[in-house]
């Protein structure tokens, strides 16, 4: 197996950072996640975050689960259609809901492509389950010793506790979960407050809705004095959605906040975005998932993706006896992963 940073003079069996991740086995080029659809490659979406979903397209068939699909035509400009290829098998990834792993099979060698991914039992999913392979690409976005998550269920009566004495006191809250994944894992748990949802987030729901998954959700009311009526109210709405009127009128008017996210496992977080609280909540696998991941899936070799992937790709090799490579160039940046 070989590794190259750039796909000049690439043979065979080469893993290729070059707008995403490419693939070239036998006479095929998959390409991962890339920020363009090519003509001439198997195109794979492993899900529809924004970092994942491509900006230009050649082609419109997607090796994607369908629910990916949707989502990606609805927060993008381009329009995809999902296909099946004989050489990809999809698995669920555990990340989001549409969320895939990609075992890519050929005669010689076989690769697990995780995408972002957790292992955890959550909602929607039983979480990501490791597959015999002989090259692993994985996702390492907490892949240091200090990232190891609480169960979720903890987490959730912690946050259900503070937001009831919150509205004890008469003061409503907002949580900040990003639109797609973590806002749908917020409404899942507090249901019995139907929530006020942010457009973005209302957007995604019905998209949900069309596969059969629905959420007890409100939409932001067209008038703010509304709001008033409804005091205590709980709200849901992604950080970047500071300047809406809806919730920069309820933070003038005292609203708690708090936010949902991996990174809040580091005591500044909170204050660097100016929160109440924040609870470490995340859809991406922790360090000790790693680890038991890649045992499971016990390949020749791994590839390092993402986040911490030269920290991990030590570890796994130093600790733990595996043949790894960190893939480092065009990193994603950390704000992007809340």
């Amino acid at each position: 197996m070989n590794f190259t940073q750039n796909s000049d003079g690439v043979r065979s069996g080469a893993i290729i950072l070059d707008d995403g991740l490419k693939l070239n086995i036998d006479d095929l080029t998959y390409h991962l996640d890339g920020r363009r659809l090519f003509r001439d490659s198997v195109n794979l979406i492993s899900h529809a975050h924004y970092d994942h979903i491509p900006i230009k397209c050649e082609v419109d068939n997607v090796v994607c689960s369908n629910i990916t699909a949707d989502l990606v035509n609805l927060r993008s400009r381009i329009k995809i259609k999902p296909f099946e290829h004989e050489n990809v098998t999809l698995l669920d990834s555990g990340h989001i809901v549409g969320s895939r792993m990609f075992y890519i099979s050929s005669e010689k060698e076989s690769f697990l492509y995780t995408g972002d991914f957790s292992t955890r039992r959550r909602y929607f999913t039983e979480g990501a389950k490791p597959k015999k392979c002989d090259n692993l690409i994985l996702e390492c976005t907490f892949g240091k010793e200090e990232f190891l998550f609480p169960k979720i269920e903890n987490i959730i009566r912690e946050m259900k506790d503070w937001v009831n004495d919150n509205f004890i006191k008469d003061r409503s809250v907002l949580i900040f979960a990003y639109s797609l994944g973590k806002a749908q894992e917020i409404l899942h748990h507090f249901s019995e407050y139907e929530p006020y949802v942010a457009p973005t987030i209302w957007k995604v729901n019905k998209v949900f809705e069309k596969h059969n998954i629905k959420f007890n959700s409100r939409e932001f009311p067209k008038n703010l004095e509304e709001l008033d009526a409804k005091k205590p109210y709980l709200m849901i709405a992604p950080l970047e959605s500071r300047n809406l009127k809806h919730i920069v009128y309820s933070i003038q008017h005292g609203i708690a906040t708090c936010a949902v996210s991996g990174w809040a496992l580091s005591p500044s977080f909170k204050y660097t975005f100016g929160l109440d609280r924040a609870f470490p909540i995340s859809d991406h696998a922790d360090y000790e998932e790693l680890v038991e991941f890649v045992k499971k899936c016990s390949p020749k070799k791994v590839y390092c993706w993402h986040g911490y992937a030269e920290e991990f790709a030590y570890d796994i090799k130093k600790k733990h006896g595996f043949e790894s490579v960190p893939l480092l160039n065009k990193q994603t940046n950390i704000s992007s992963f809340f």
